[in-house]
This record gives C-alpha cells, sequence and structure tokens, in this order.
C-alpha cells in the first residue's frame, strides 16, 4: 500500500474510516434513503440531504444504543463477517427496529395465534416480546 502518512497504522486507521464512510454513502444512496434516484432541483436536492442526515444520525444513533443488546438479534438479523464485523451498519440496526416494532403491530393477531399453536416455541415468543417491549419504551 502506498501512502503519504508517516506510519502504517495511521495508514489502516485511515483506511478504516474510509469504510465507514463507504457504508453511509451506500445508506444514503442504494441501501437506505435512494437520494440518487430523487431527481430532484438543487434547492429541493439541499433540502433532502438535510432531512436525510437528520434521519440517519436518529437510526444511527439507535442503533448504536440497540447494538450492544441481546434484543438487536430478533430485529437486526445481521450475520457476523470476519472477527466482530456485521454487514448491517448502525444506521441499518436502527431502522430494522423501527420497522420490526410496526410489523409486531400489524401482526399482533397472527402472532398471539402462532403463540397459542406452538407451545414448544413460547420461550423464544417471548424474547421476541421483550425485544419490542425494549425497542417500543427507547
Amino acid at each position: 500500500m502506498v501512502t503519504n502518512l508517516d506510519s502504517a497504522d495511521a495508514a489502516i486507521a485511515a483506511y478504516r474510516y474510509r469504510m465507514g464512510i463507504e457504508m453511509m454513502f451506500r445508506d444514503c444512496k442504494t441501501g437506505g434513503y435512494n437520494l440518487e434516484g430523487s431527481k430532484a432541483n438543487p434547492a429541493r436536492l439541499t433540502n433532502l440531504i438535510l432531512l436525510i442526515a437528520i434521519a440517519y444520525t436518529q437510526s444511527t444513533l439507535d442503533g448504536i444504543k440497540y447494538q450492544s443488546t441481546s434484543s438487536s438479534q430478533y430485529f437486526g438479523r445481521s450475520k457476523k463477517l470476519r472477527g466482530n464485523t456485521s454487514n448491517a451498519s448502525r444506521f441499518w440496526l436502527g431502522r430494522y427496529a423501527d420497522d420490526w416494532l410496526m410489523m409486531i403491530e400489524l401482526m399482533s393477531e397472527s402472532i398471539g395465534f402462532i403463540m397459542l399453536h406452538r407451545p414448544q416455541h413460547r420461550l423464544n415468543f417471548l424474547k421476541g416480546l421483550s425485544a419490542t417491549t425494549f425497542v417500543a419504551s427507547s
């Protein structure tokens, strides 16, 4: 690797930041807000970017809050890649939680029916409901 930085450690640290920035671009473009498909004029694009920045920040902060909890396995469903790296960004973890909570609310009657007819999975259902309570109270 060729770099103008003073040490290999500094180059590696800079490259790690780059990967986080790439994930953010993916989240704001095709992975989340579909910014490139907006076809907005410059004034509206500026306003749209401001709104996206606010929503992105809120979802990322929620994702950071949820990341360290065992409840995230219910709404995140991210796969571990190498080491502790996840394929879902903190942004997506925050977004998944909101979508998951909405789905639980819409499907509550069906979930109750399934819980009643699948008693062997009751513990898993209760853990999922506990995660729902955690997300709803956050």
